[in-house]
Order: C-alpha cells, then sequence, then structure tokens
C-alpha cells in the first residue's frame, strides 16, 4: 500500500482499492493543489485494513480488481459496523446499466468512468466526499447508583442540562438488573451505601462479562489510602471526593467517555477485522461461481490429505469428473445456460457426497472429490451416485430444462506416487469414461 500524500491534499482522507493499478497510473507524479489525502491499496485485504484503522472519509473501489468484483467488496464494506457508512464509488470501465442498479443496491454513492483525467478524478472526489454518511446521534448514557435523595437531584440536573441519557438509581440491590438493561457508557457510584456498598457492586459488575468493561467512577468522602487501593483493585477507574464540583466531575466523565468510546472503537475494529479477514480468507478459497473450494485450495487439502493418510496408513481416495458434452451448452443456449449448468452439477454434487468428502471445483466443467479414509470401492459407489443423482437432475434456465450427464475417475493413493500422479491417474480413468461413451464412472 501506498500513501499519495503529493497527489492529492491533506484535508478529505480517500481510499482507493486500486487492484488493477489504474489510478496509480493516473495520478502518478501529477501536480494536484487540493485538499485531499489519497491512500492506494493494491488488493482488498489491505484495502479493508485500511478502511477500517486509517480514519478514512471516502473509498473508491475498481471494479475491475482480479481478486474479485467491485460490488462484492462493497457488499463486504457495507455489512461492517466500522465501514458501513463511509461513501464509496465505482471506478469502471462499464456503462451497463445492470451495473449501477447492483450498485445502487449495495449501497454506492457514485461511479466514475474509464478512461478520465486527473482533474475529473479529483471532481469526483470532491463530490463523493460531499455525500453525508449515515450517523446515529446516539447520546451517551449515564448510570448513577447514589441512595442520597438530595445527591440524585444534583446528579440529575447536571446530566440533564449537559445533554446526557441517565438512569439513577437509589437501591443498590437492583443495580446490576438495572445497568444490565440500561448498557450505560459510565457508572458513577457512591461508596457507602446500605445493603451492597459501592466496593461489593463494583466486584460483582467486573464479574459480570457483560458488564467488566464499563467504566465506573467511584463517588466517595473516604480518602483513605488503603479503600482507594481496594477500590482500584477491584476495578474503579477513578475517584470523585465528596462534595464534588460540577466541573471537575464533568471533566472527569468525559475524559474516561473519551476514553470508553476508544476502547469500543478498537474492540469493534479488531472484531471486524477478525471477521472481514476469514471472509476474505473464505473468498481466496472458494469457487465464485460454485461456492466449492477451487482448485489451488483442493491441492492444498489433498497433499495435507496425503500426509495423513501415510502418517496413519489409511486409504485416500480421489473422484475426478467431468460434463459431458459441455460445450454445446455454451454454443447452442449461451453461456448464461452454460454456468446455470456448472452451479446445478456442484449443488447436487454437493448433496451426493458424503459429510466426510471434499469437493472442488477442480477448473472448467470439471470437478473433484477428496475422499479421505476410504477404499477405492467404496469411492467408486460415492461416484456412481453422483453420476445417478446428476443423470436424474436438470438444469433450469429460462424456459429450458436441460439434462445433464457426467463421466467419472476414481483412483487409490499407493503412498508412493505424487500428487500430481495420483490426480493423473484419475483423470486419466474419467477419460476412459468419456471413451466408453460418457455418462459413467471407471475405477483405475
Amino acid at each position: 500500500m501506498v500513501t499519495g500524500n503529493e497527489v492529492i491534499g491533506r484535508v478529505v482522507k480517500g481510499l482507493v482499492i486500486d487492484g488493477a493499478g489504474y489510478v496509480r497510473k493516473v495520478v502518478d507524479g501529477k501536480p494536484h493543489g487540493r485538499g485531499y489525502s489519497l491512500i492506494l491499496a493494491d488488493n482488498p485485504k489491505d484495502g479493508l485494513k485500511s478502511a477500517i484503522e486509517d480514519d478514512i472519509d471516502l473509498i473508491l473501489v475498481d471494479d475491475d480488481m482480479p481478486q474479485m468484483e467491485g460490488i462484492e467488496f462493497v457488499n463486504i464494506l457495507k455489512g461492517a459496523e466500522t465501514t458501513k457508512n463511509i461513501p464509496v464509488g465505482i471506478v469502471t470501465s462499464s456503462v451497463e446499466a445492470k451495473l449501477r442498479e447492483e450498485g445502487k443496491k449495495a449501497g454506492v454513492a457514485d461511479f466514475l468512468i474509464k478512461p478520465f483525467t486527473l482533474p475529473e478524478l479529483i471532481g469526483f472526489i470532491e463530490s463523493l466526499s460531499r455525500t453525508d454518511a449515515a450517523t446515529t446521534g446516539e447520546k451517551e448514557r449515564i448510570v448513577v447508583v447514589e441512595d442520597s435523595p438530595i445527591l440524585c437531584k444534583i446528579y440529575a440536573n447536571i446530566l440533564s442540562r449537559f445533554g446526557f441519557e441517565y438512569q439513577i438509581i437509589s437501591d443498590s440491590r437492583r443495580a446490576i438488573e438495572g445497568i444490565t438493561s440500561f448498557q450505560p457508557h459510565l457508572v458513577l457510584m457512591d461508596q457507602n451505601m446500605p445493603d451492597i456498598n459501592g466496593m461489593e457492586l463494583t466486584r460483582m459488575l467486573k464479574g459480570n462479562e457483560e458488564l467488566v468493561n464499563i467504566p465506573i467512577i467511584m463517588v466517595t468522602s473516604d480518602t483513605k489510602k488503603k479503600s482507594i487501593l481496594k477500590a482500584l483493585e477491584y476495578g474503579v477507574v477513578d475517584f470523585l471526593t465528596k462534595p464534588f464540583d460540577e466541573e471537575v466531575l464533568l471533566a472527569r466523565m468525559r475524559a474516561h467517555l473519551n476514553n470508553k468510546k476508544l476502547f469500543d472503537s478498537l474492540s469493534l475494529a479488531y472484531k471486524e477485522m477478525s471477521e472481514l479477514k476469514n471472509r476474505l480468507e473464505l473468498l481466496s478459497i472458494t469457487d465464485g461461481l460454485t461456492g466449492l473450494f477451487n482448485h489451488r485450495h483442493f491441492h492444498d487439502i489433498l497433499r495435507e490429505q496425503m500426509r495423513l493418510s501415510k502418517k496413519n496408513r489409511s486409504e485416500l481416495s480421489i473422484i475426478l469428473f467431468d460434463i459431458d458434452h459441455f460445450k454445446k451448452f455454451n454454443d447452442v443456449y449461451g453461456h448464461k445456460a452454460g454456468d446455470k449448468v456448472i452451479q446445478v452439477t456442484a449443488h447436487v454434487l454437493q448433496k451426493s457426497i458424503r459429510p466426510q468428502d471434499i469437493s472442488a471445483r477442480y477448473g472448467g466443467e470439471e470437478y473433484a472429490v477428496i475422499l479421505p479414509n476410504t477404499a477405492v470401492g467404496v469411492a467408486g459407489e460415492v461416484a456412481e451416485k453422483i453420476r445417478s443423482d446428476v443423470e436424474g437432475s436438470k438444469a433450469i434456465f429460462e424456459d429450458l430444462s436441460l439434462s445433464v450427464t457426467v463421466s467419472a475417475g476414481v483412483a487409490l493413493w499407493d503412498y508412493e506416487c505424487s500428487e500430481d500422479k495420483f490426480v493423473v491417474c484419475a483423470d486419466m480413468a474419467m477419460y476412459e469414461s468419456k471413451k466408453a461413451g460418457r455418462n459413467k464412472v471407471t475405477i483405475a
């Protein structure tokens, strides 16, 4: 990732997910004279990280990224709490109405059509920066646990005047219930109360997983060192001595509310980053059309299963199968019909295999299945079930009902041959099925 700190000024911070490198070529080495800062991310993974961590004001997504489509990336951004309100524009070479419709549904603010010049890019960024992101306008919530009626009135007066949403609990026995229900950003806690004192209540709050991160300011007339140390040990973040000054109370509240906001923001960012990382990792190992594992991940799994098979001396089989006469679907009915056939076949495959089996789209109209702890005869039965189930299904495309068959090859690993030879063995068996008339299973 590179920062365009000499490309587009420093007032509004923009992020460009520039997977194809087009924007980099437009801005490289050219003067700007505008108040923008532009961060260029080379891939979706770096872009997501920057969107979460770099306090981004707006995002441009290149629709021509090799890793994933721009709309798909926008859906990820809009599905994340920390990035959902950032205005997003799409940079694309397409003028199709369908892309705009999909973009608007996903939450895209506008589109910039390639080719474009640097002034056009700057104008687009200016327009995008004026897009208002949604804000919640949520008030900060305060709970006061205090048994003195006079102090309760003082707290109510201060908190209402300064725009806080608050709840005052005068019975300490109801404090946990009230705090759990109200979910405050801060608690002001009296130390000396009947039934449950402030120290014990703090200990109870910090022992509650749901409430542990709420900061507590202890309000007390007890200034003994021993009491202060004990309260700090229990988890109090600050002390306020009675009688307190209004300005001091507000200053300390504001300091700890800001700390809480930062803590919540970092916690949420970490959670979102973990979730997005998992989603990106899943995207990197799955086939976009079928949802099955992709070719590369199939080989990653196969290598690991071969290692385990050799270590445990367990049987390992694989199946390769191919859609018969697939070219005719594309040639006669069009590529969308071909895609539908591929999707339906993948769906039938996934329903036909056993829970322990691992399926993948091997490439084009070809699929693969890894069968751990499986003898070749049993693997042949699984392959036959797949073949039969595919033959009995129909690919419905528009007003067409398309019949599909597959040819399969099954191979058993001998603990010695290489990964490539193992796959070739199944591949050769599959082509024997083709030679024998298709819609058959051959065991190597």
